[in-house]
């Protein structure tokens, strides 16, 4: 999904479709891109988040790893980086819920 995305004409249209399907209501769409960007008048949106090291911690069981290793920690970071002005706007019209 994240190749086809960098697309932007068939990003353009998934998310044309994501709008349509979702003007009728009763629809939960999950992920930050499609929350704060393509349905960004959406009348509620939950935030969800955790403790670093515990985001780090299941990512690595998810793995099936025994210990968190450099990539995990690089791949949260970045992920944060790219999210952080998503999050601060999210904060303003959110509901946040902590799920560490």
């Amino acid at each position: 999904a994240a190749i086809l995305a960098e697309n932007d004409k068939i990003r353009e249209a998934i998310n044309s479709i994501l709008r349509k399907i979702t003007k009728e209501k009763g629809f939960v769409v999950v992920g930050r891109d499609v929350t704060f960007n393509i349905l960004y008048k959406a009348k509620v949106k939950i935030l969800l988040f955790a403790d670093f090291n515990i985001r780090a911690m299941r990512h690595a069981q998810q793995l099936e790893l025994d210990n968190i290793t450099n990539n995990i920690l690089l791949n949260i970071i970045n992920c944060n980086s790219k999210s952080f002005a998503l999050f601060k706007e999210a904060k303003k019209v959110s509901k946040l819920i902590n799920t560490t």
